[in-house]
């Protein structure tokens, strides 16, 4: 039996191999959150343009947000995504990483954007208990939802569900009381 427990051992060794791996990985996706919430903190901190348009004689030059984001060679979308997880509650921040670590999943930021979304509207609901709406749609047509959503949710600058949709409905109502307003026959604008 020498050779089975050879076997045994080679594939304890191995296991323990990947398991130290798996465990280095996630404590490295930690620490790179961490890291990508340190910069967008920084990157928080750096005066963005004041807007308008420059005078008729001005130089055009960068504002001091661009010129950081040319020399760290980052795009604008990767600033706005680490000053998304800068401006998690630390409280949030910590809950998520413990619970990355309690369920041995690997930390990253769209999972902390959308554990903290979802802690949101979990609250949100829980004050609102008495006022849910439920959907009920399959598993295509939820998709398709919450790829509008999520468009929406960018247009209207909203942060949850809620948000998003209640921002949409009150659009839609204004277009609705505007159409009202409107004497009957003219034609209406896109």
């Amino acid at each position: 039996m020498p050779a089975v427990e050879a076997l045994i051992d080679r594939t304890v060794a191995a296991c323990a191999t990947a398991l130290r791996q798996v465990i280095a990985r996630r404590r490295g996706a930690e620490e790179h959150l961490r890291a990508v919430r340190e910069a967008g903190r920084q990157l928080l901190g750096v005066q963005r343009s004041l807007g308008g348009r420059p005078g008729r004689n001005s130089v055009r030059r960068l504002t001091s947000f661009q010129a950081v984001l040319e020399r760290a060679t980052i795009s604008r979308q990767t600033a706005y995504s680490w000053q998304r997880v800068a401006q998690v509650p630390q409280a949030d921040f910590d809950r998520y990483l413990a619970t990355t670590r309690e369920t041995h999943q690997t930390s990253t930021i769209v999972d902390l954007l959308e554990f903290v979304r979802s802690a949101r509207e979990d609250d949100t609901l829980a004050k609102r208990k008495d006022r849910t709406i439920r959907l009920v749609m399959s598993a295509a047509e939820y998709r398709a939802f919450k790829h509008r959503v999520d468009q929406l949710s960018a247009v209207y600058r909203t942060q949850t569900v809620t948000e998003t949709v209640i921002a949409l409905a009150a659009r839609e109502h204004a277009d609705y009381l505007r159409a009202q307003l409107r004497p009957h026959g003219s034609a209406r604008v896109a």
